[in-house]
């Protein structure tokens, strides 16, 4: 419900008057409030939920002055944590399975959405509105029709550019959305234990996802993730993802044989540097360096004829930038340290006990913290029932967490 909820938000769409993307959102609330009833720490998860609820209100009648509103994100954002972790906690393979679906049915509208075959698949797609002479802001749900192209054994050169055929969006709204999806789905199909080291269907949507996306952020997350389980993992595993890296050249292969001027165009001088640029200038301007940098990057930055403002903190680029600016960042600190020593010394104690889901629950969090380097989502409740999952070590560590019903089946 989620995961449809990101596109129907975004365009605003209405069903007799009503907000669809509101209305699914609150029915996802109520959902929550009925899983934190049957846990043991029922009244404390609820009063996370109220607090979000009353500061809501707060908002809503114009008393930010008194409560400041960001605080209903964060005590939501327990919530959905809470509730990741408690269902995918012990049954990964549960959320991967339904990725699997998602990806399933994103791959197919891809293509479609790559080849141009009718504009009806780039309806949802927000990014258009980068450009207002295709689509306005206030065009934006209204499924106007956007012109596309053809691209199937077009040359670089004779290609017209179309951002939503370059990076199609798949189901979501946007191409940069559904490259955080993709890297989070990938941490979890690599890491995953398997039986044995055959490729499987998993792999194959994924490889696909990850090469019709055209997103630079997420061939760069499975690049690194690949590395850091060829280091670490077993000699089965190790088998496997050479497979799968086998799998995602080739796969790059037909694709560049097929759509050669948007291989070009993703893979392009302009386009590789442009998106490092937004990353490292991003993070510089925070940490003091950007005039460093500036200098380092001059002769990139001059041939691409790249241009970075950052007159307003609004201009970040990435999660991590944005964080690193908030006025909350010393108690995001202090939280993040005090979360990352718990997770640790849990994980560490423990371990033994749960040496299947071990790296699944790592790796899951490294791919989180790595999507926020492309955009800021961390504030979406997708995304942070994905990152509660990734925490269930130190979720599981309480005992309110396990459900009433159960016995608990706690690592620890």
């Amino acid at each position: 419900m989620l995961l449809a909820n990101i596109t129907i938000s975004e365009n605003s769409w209405r069903l007799l008057g009503i907000h669809l993307g509101q209305f699914l959102f609150w029915l996802v609330v109520v959902f929550i409030i009925n899983h934190c009833i049957k846990l043991r720490g029922r009244y404390t998860f609820l009063l996370t939920i109220i607090m979000a609820l009353v500061i809501k209100v707060f908002g809503v009648w114009g008393f930010n002055n008194i409560i400041d509103s960001q605080f209903w994100w964060l005590f939501m954002s327990i919530s959905f944590m809470v509730v990741g972790a408690s269902i995918y906690g012990q049954n990964p393979h549960l959320l991967k399975n339904q990725l699997t679906v998602y990806f399933s049915i994103c791959v197919p509208i891809m293509l479609i959405q790559i080849m141009g075959l009718s504009w009806i698949f780039m309806t949802w797609n927000t990014e258009y509105a980068h450009d207002f002479s295709i689509l306005s802001l206030e065009e934006i749900g209204t499924f106007k029709k956007v012109p596309v192209y053809p691209t199937l054994f077009v040359k670089s050169s004779d290609l017209i550019s179309s951002i939503g055929q370059i990076r199609p969006s798949g189901l979501s709204y946007s191409n940069n959305v559904l490259s955080v999806i993709i890297g989070i789905y990938t941490g979890l199909v690599l890491s995953i234990k398997r039986k044995n080291n055959y490729l499987r269907y998993e792999d194959m949507i994924l490889a696909l996802a990850i090469v019709f996306s055209g997103s630079l952020t997420s061939l760069a997350i499975a690049l690194i993730l690949i590395l850091l389980l060829t280091i670490y993992a077993e000699k089965s595993k190790r088998i496997f993802l050479r497979k799968f890296t086998l799998l995602l050249l080739t796969s790059y292969g037909i694709y560049s044989f097929l759509f050669p001027g948007i291989f070009y165009s993703v893979f392009s001088y302009a386009s590789i540097w442009d998106s490092l640029l937004w990353r490292i200038m991003d993070l510089s301007s925070v940490v003091g360096y950007f005039d460093y940098f500036s200098a380092l990057f001059s002769e990139q930055m001059s041939i691409i004829e790249w241009k970075f403002n950052i007159s307003s903190p609004d201009d970040s680029f990435s999660g991590i930038a944005i964080i690193l600016k908030s006025r909350f960042i010393i108690l995001i600190c202090i939280f993040t340290l005090f979360f990352g020593f718990l997770f640790w010394k849990k994980f560490k104690k423990y371990q033994h006990l749960n040496k299947k889901n071990n790296a699944v629950y790592v790796i899951t969090l490294l791919a989180c913290l790595l999507t926020q380097f492309g955009i800021p989502y961390f504030n979406a409740p997708i995304f942070q029932i994905f990152l509660g999952f990734s925490l269930y070590p130190v979720f599981s560590s309480y005992k309110g967490f396990h459900r009433i019903n159960n016995a608990p089946q706690s690592l620890f």
